[in-house]
């Protein structure tokens, strides 16, 4: 209620009712909006948490994928490496892999250095044969010369000096050819034994 006052004459004050006056503290409409801003606030929140949790997640997930295929990435640089060395492994140092562990990426690691391993005892021995081979070439090419060059000098003395020749330095001559060129056709047959050997 509203009251106004008025001065009487013997000091003392009067009260009148004027009127009401209504004051609306929290009406339908504000408590409305008030509780839709607390709402608005709790979901933002509520957002903000759930988005903070799901990049969360996605690090962890990322960290994970990157510690489980890390082995997998080693292997690939490996092979990379390998390729690029041109299979010689002297030049490399490559991962020992553990082998009584169960996991398929240690089992594969193993499994590639064994190979590895393979491939350079059979480069070693393709190296070492074919050094052995060239050895023999020019052993074979020497041993073959020796006998030629003494037929062919021989050969050429009987042609030079045929008229000049008794019949015992012909035959002699004649002789000396014919032992150069056993010894040739025993040289001959060895090497086919050999290719023969090496089928």
């Amino acid at each position: 209620p509203v009251f106004s006052n008025k001065n009487s004459t013997d000091g003392h004050y009067e009260t009148k009712l004027q009127g009401y006056l209504y004051v609306i503290i929290g009406g339908e409409k504000y408590d409305s909006v008030v509780g839709n801003i607390k709402q608005n606030q709790q979901l933002w929140q509520q957002t903000l948490v759930l988005l903070g949790a799901v990049i969360l997640l996605l690090l962890l997930l990322l960290l994970l994928f990157r510690f489980f295929t890390s082995p997998i990435r080693q292997l690939s640089k490996e092979m990379d490496s390998l390729r690029a060395a041109n299979f010689d492994k002297s030049t490399l140092n490559l991962t020992t892999w553990d082998k009584n562990s169960t996991s398929e990426i240690d089992k594969l690691g193993v499994s590639f250095n064994v190979m590895v391993d393979q491939i350079n005892h059979q480069l070693q021995q393709l190296t070492h044969n074919d050094k052995i081979r060239r050895e023999l070439l020019a052993h074979l090419s020497h041993d073959l010369r020796t006998p030629l060059a003494a037929m062919k000098g021989y050969i050429e003395l009987l042609a030079i000096n045929n008229k000049t020749l008794n019949e015992e330095e012909r035959n002699q001559y004649i002789k000396t050819v014919q032992r150069n060129a056993e010894q040739l056709k025993l040289l001959i047959d060895q090497i086919f034994e050999l290719a023969h050997l090496e089928d």
